[in-house]
């Protein structure tokens, strides 16, 4: 599915009829909406149920440096947050090719407990992200030191939800997503528009569409096997549904 912010404020405004069908806001109402819009989304991007997808991906440390940029340098993506990390390190039986060591993500208080901060070693045990903004830094310990190919930094995190860079830019966004963005931004918009009219059920339709985005996001990184919350398949015994 795929929006533009102009799209969405149509059909948003025609749900609570503002303007009639084919009717388009001024620029200076869209670019009001755009801010509206793309904040929402941000404060969507703060809750894991809003992610559809977890990114992985991964970059080369650099031997004797303990810390790593998010947003600039190495990975060119802040996540929102991290889930997972390990040190890719190159095999000695295969060029070319890399083993996994585990990497354990741990808090600003457990990183600094560390004593020996001067320690050193192929493979980095923990990482503290410390979350700043524009940039993050990640913060390996012990700090990786190596010769010949680079050992590298894998990471699974949450990537915002996709913001709309202008008026007329058509974002492509993850199935379910496009009802909810609709649906929600008509019930946030409401208070701007005195001769707004909220139709009957769209607060709860809203809702529902929030929920069911929510559910399946649920289901799929936290029992894959699972069906939604509230799916018609939960009522299903589990030897039939199979």
């Amino acid at each position: 599915m795929s929006l533009s912010l102009t799209s969405l404020a149509q059909q948003a405004l025609l749900m609570l009829g503002v303007y009639d069908p084919g009717e388009i806001p001024s620029t200076s109402e869209l670019n009001d909406l755009l801010l509206v819009a793309n904040n929402m989304l941000d404060n969507y991007s703060l809750e894991r149920v809003n992610i559809p997808v977890i990114v992985t991906t991964s970059a080369n440390l650099v031997s004797g440096t303990a810390t790593v940029l998010f947003g600039s340098g190495a990975f060119a993506t802040r996540f929102v947050r991290l889930d997972t990390a390990n040190i890719l390190v190159p095999s000695a039986a295969v060029s070319g090719t890399f083993t996994t060591e585990p990497c354990r993500i741990v808090s600003q208080k457990e990183f600094t407990q560390e004593s020996d901060k001067a320690a050193a070693s192929q493979v980095p045990q923990i990482l503290y992200y410390d979350y700043q903004f524009p940039v993050a830094t990640g913060n390996l310990w012990p700090t990786p030191f190596f010769t010949g190919t680079a050992i590298k930094l894998e990471v699974g995190g949450w990537q915002s939800l996709a913001e709309f860079p202008d008026l007329t830019t058509v974002v492509v966004t993850p199935q379910g997503l496009d009802r909810m963005l609709v649906q929600n931004f008509a019930c946030e918009i409401f208070p701007q528009y005195p001769s707004a009219q909220m139709p009957p059920r769209l607060e709860q339709d809203a809702a529902e569409a929030k929920a069911a985005f929510r559910a399946m996001n649920a289901s799929n990184f936290g029992q894959p096997d699972a069906p939604p919350p509230s799916s018609p398949l939960s009522a299903i015994p589990a030897q039939v549904a199979q």
